[in-house]
């Protein structure tokens, strides 16, 4: 099987996104060849199959594909349609889509970012008096994370409505065809 080809703008989305969500570069690669391969065919992906077209090691792409698995953006399916006995080969399609791996990427970052803000408060309330300078470093360190929060909490605010809009939008087209 030949490694599959992505038009340069959809890759670049793609890397992006496996950037955003922290994941290997490896792992983007798989998620370019789900992504192409549920646009082009709609049909799943064996880990033997994945490999073949990302040059991957069949056990790194079963492990990393578990891993996304894990974080909901892949789902895995056995594969019922071989004959004879013994353990049923795992398929695997991508679950999400470009929007969601975004969103997803993002959310992890905020989160990342409430956990610094919340080590920040506690370690400003633990430094002593005598050390002035640090804590008013401390505290504008907070500030400003607080401020990065409450910003982005409007853009999740805002991506939960443009997501809840466009899908009913998705399903009024539906409906009419």
């Amino acid at each position: 099987m030949k490694p599959i080809e992505i038009h340069p703008p959809i890759r670049k989305a793609l890397e992006v996104c496996a950037q955003i969500m922290g994941i290997q570069r490896s792992a983007a690669n798989i998620l370019l060849v789900l992504y192409s391969e549920r646009n082009q065919s709609q049909r799943m992906l064996s880990t033997r199959e994945i490999s073949a077209m990302t040059g991957l090691s069949a056990s790194s792409v079963s492990i990393l594909c578990s891993q996304l698995e894990s974080m909901g953006i892949l789902a895995r399916h056995s594969d019922n349609s071989g004959a004879g006995r013994g353990r049923r080969r795992s398929l695997y399609a991508l679950e999400v889509g470009i929007d969601e791996m975004f969103s997803f990427g993002i959310r992890k970052q905020i989160q990342d970012v409430r956990r610094v803000y919340r080590e920040l408060r506690v370690h400003r309330k633990s430094v002593l008096a005598s050390s002035e300078n640090y804590s008013k470093v401390l505290n504008r360190a907070e500030v400003e994370v607080a401020s990065f929060l409450s910003e982005h909490a409007q853009w999740i605010r805002d991506d939960i409505q443009l997501r809840t809009v466009s899908s009913l939008r998705i399903k009024q087209t539906d409906s009419k065809t």
